[in-house]
């Protein structure tokens, strides 16, 4: 167990702005009567996407002279200075995911299979299955473990981001055996068909319904470019992030 208020960070005589959780029924801000600001650290800690008020808390503000905590799905720039307490979440470690796909994607008889790792950060998404996924796209090194932060795409799109090691990289290499034979199966084509897979496996392990936005820099925008006219569903747009 945890001291109260032990997973935010506080931000005195702050009233963060951004996105209030709202009530289901009404569609209106929905605060919760609270004593003080760490039980509402604690209310935003332990709150449930499918609870009152709907969503997922990654920030809040205390009201002192109401005693009530606004929970919030993400926060703005320009916080307003007055006498509430406003905190946000610490970032946490991601939980590490792995998924079971094709060594040879080309070829349906071949019966070999590796792992992929990935991640899926929630940092910026209010519960809305609607809204866009974010894949970043995989460059040619190991990645992980990975915290609950998300960059300025996806926490603009208020999206789902969804972060993965590419194949023979990191502790990704099948059956840990990088000989030259092997290293055929380290390819574009066979990277992309995993990502293709994963990301399908995310939407419908998740229910989500929104767009596939990839992003990245280098060799993994690239590669996004290379995605088959038929992944066009898989990946709607493809954002340059760095140069």
């Amino acid at each position: 167990a945890t001291a109260a208020g032990a997973q935010c960070i506080l931000i005195p005589h702050t009233d963060l702005m951004g996105n209030d959780l709202l009530s289901s029924n009404t569609s209106k801000p929905l605060p919760q009567p609270c004593d003080s600001p760490a039980a509402c650290c604690d209310m935003c800690t332990n709150k449930r996407e499918t609870t009152e008020p709907k969503g997922t808390c990654h920030a809040w503000s205390f009201n002192h002279g109401s005693k009530t905590c606004w929970m919030k799905s993400k926060t703005s720039a320009n916080p307003r200075n007055c006498s509430d307490t406003s905190g946000v979440l610490r970032p946490q470690p991601l939980p590490t995911q792995y998924l079971e796909v094709p060594l040879d994607h080309s070829d349906p008889t071949n019966p070999k299979r590796h792992r992929i790792r990935y991640w899926v950060a929630n940092a910026s998404w209010n519960g809305d299955k609607g809204a866009p996924l974010v894949l970043d796209m995989p460059g040619e090194g190991g990645t992980g473990p990975s915290l609950n932060v998300v960059g300025n795409l996806t926490a603009t799109l208020g999206a789902l981001e969804v972060r993965t090691e590419h194949r023979f990289f990191g502790q990704s290499v099948p059956s840990n055996d990088s000989t030259t034979d092997n290293l055929k199966y380290l390819s574009v084509e066979q990277n992309l068909a995993d990502l293709v897979s994963l990301v399908k496996h995310v939407k419908v392990q998740l229910g989500l319904s929104g767009p596939v936005v990839a992003s990245g820099g280098s060799y993994s925008v690239r590669s996004c470019l290379s995605f088959e006219p038929r992944d066009i569903e898989f990946a709607s747009q493809c954002v340059l992030c760095s140069l």
